[in-house]
């Protein structure tokens, strides 16, 4: 049977990603429902189009465009797999789903995937994960229970099984609600209630979220168009065409991809690299979002919202109104008319001129100034170390007496520390595994020479950028004092770094 002919799509809606994006009536009605037509009114990418203008993508076009990914990704696979391994099926699948059930439960979940991003998407995945913990306890143990890496990825996976008009939608198509909420799990469950069996749930699962799955593409095209960059275009389709569904020597089904596409997956984890180290890891980016996501915290500080507006549950407030990047906003602007002073750093979202200032803009430049001191030393160490330095906040607090001494008494700092992003987890399950005709399956991590470099090299990359700002003063005054503050900085480094 062809996929394609099996699945009766009724409407189009033209991307610019992926051209016309097909749906059927079940896909439809999902989209118009509320809980997903507010993720029209959610960023992708949070407040990143204030630096790069263009980049105005919403959570709306990526769930359909992802979904579109996991379609050809699984069409093209079961081919390969139902040439092979037919008679398997009702071992391995379902006794009750045929492929065109299949196909279109993965499509459900991959549309599915996002809807239960809070406002400015991951901007406020710190301020669910706060709520969630504190006020839904029990939801929160189920959460770890069911192996979520985020609690978006939890409420998505609470509003397709209890979403009235989702959960009906999907029922009405054959799909078991359950099974399409599980491909966002990493854990599956015993539930009497699954008609997807194991071997099948992971295989659809890799598809969803893996090394090389259809959101991590989506989002490397879709953002490389958006900020107006060539090196997130990945070849998606020698990478979809060349992945199968094989069996292992032990008899369990896996993901794998193709050794001729060794280059397009190479491709891929190097954009994911410079994607992160250039443009998501920016160091506006960053400031913007730790800006918004703390004076998130102080609306519910200050009781200007009720925590639980950041539950799934209370993301539809009434006919027109969302919980969305609109209405977050509106309720911020709100506060700061009654406290400008407490809502201060929310002046600098809207007048950009009002912003903290850097004290360096790359990792680069950061590096450099840490060899000026330590030349003797290996720079990257040291750099990581002060990263680690200033993760505490009594050292942000030491820092900003010191420059209070020497600089002016009213200067603030701001300091924002991640881990490495690296383009490529090789750790547990989550290897990319390669097909080498006729019948073997390698790591990626043991045939790519220049992942392997790559994954050294990104390590070494400390995410770590300190602010400076005083109230009321624009950048262009603020500017004056870079060079006082840097040698604060290094200053500080010296007498510091050794002690804890």
């Amino acid at each position: 049977m062809s996929a394609q002919r099996s699945l009766r799509f009724v409407i189009g809606i033209k991307d610019p990603i992926h051209g016309i994006i097909l749906l059927t009536r079940a896909e439809y009605e999902i989209t118009i429902s509320p809980i997903f037509d507010r993720l029209r009114y959610i960023k992708k990418s949070g407040l990143a189009n204030l630096v790069y203008p263009s980049n105005n993508s919403t959570r709306y076009e990526h769930s359909l465009g992802t979904m579109q990914i996991a379609y050809s990704i699984a069409r093209n696979a079961m081919d390969t797999y139902l040439r092979r391994y037919s008679e398997k099926w009702r071992d391995e699948w379902s006794d009750e789903y045929g492929l065109t059930e299949i196909l279109q439960l993965v499509r459900f979940s991959a549309l599915l995937h996002d809807i239960g991003h809070g406002p400015l998407s991951h901007t406020s995945e710190h301020i669910l994960e706060y709520v969630l913990r504190n006020y839904y306890p029990n939801e929160f143990r189920e959460l770890s229970a069911l192996g979520f890496n985020g609690v978006h990825e939890y409420y998505s996976y609470k509003l397709i099984t209890g979403n009235t008009d989702i959960r009906e939608i999907i029922a009405r198509t054959g799909i078991n609600p359950l099974d399409a909420a599980s491909l966002l799990s990493r854990n599956y469950s015993s539930s009497e209630q699954h008609l997807l069996k194991p071997p099948a749930w992971a295989i659809l699962r890799d598809i969803i979220d893996s090394q090389v799955d259809a959101d991590r593409l989506d989002n490397l095209l879709r953002d490389s168009y958006g900020m107006g960059v060539p090196y997130g275009i990945v070849d998606t389709d020698n990478l979809i065409k060349n992945i199968h569904i094989v069996e292992s020597k032990q008899d369990k089904l896996m993901l794998v991809t193709h050794i001729r596409s060794l280059g397009s997956v190479e491709d891929m984890l190097d954009a994911r690299y410079k994607m992160y180290r250039w443009l998501y890891y920016h160091q506006k980016i960053n400031l913007l979002d730790i800006i918004a996501r703390d004076l998130m915290m102080k609306l519910i500080k200050d009781k200007y919202v009720e925590p639980k507006i950041f539950h799934y549950s209370n993301y539809i407030i009434d006919e027109i109104n969302y919980v969305d990047d609109n209405y977050i906003l509106q309720k911020l602007r709100e506060a700061y008319r009654i406290d400008p002073e407490r809502y201060y750093l929310l002046k600098g979202i809207y007048n950009q001129e009002y912003l903290p200032l850097p004290i360096w803009s790359t990792f680069e430049e950061y590096v450099a100034k840490i060899r000026s001191i330590e030349s003797n030393s290996d720079p990257y160490s040291i750099a990581k170390e002060v990263s680690s330095l200033f993760r505490n906040q009594k050292t942000i607090k030491s820092f900003r007496e010191t420059l209070r001494d020497k600089i002016n008494s009213d200067i603030e700092i701001i300091a924002v520390t991640k881990e490495p992003t690296t383009p490529y987890d090789w750790r547990g399950e989550e290897e990319i595994y390669f097909y080498v005709p006729p019948n073997k399956i390698v790591k990626m991590s043991e045939i790519s020479l220049y992942i392997q470099k790559l994954v050294e090299m990104s390590r070494k990359y400390t995410h770590f950028y300190l602010y400076y700002y005083i109230p009321g003063l624009k950048r262009r005054n603020l500017i004056k004092l870079k060079n006082k503050i840097e040698e604060a900085f290094l200053n500080y480094i010296k007498e510091n770094k050794n002690r804890d």
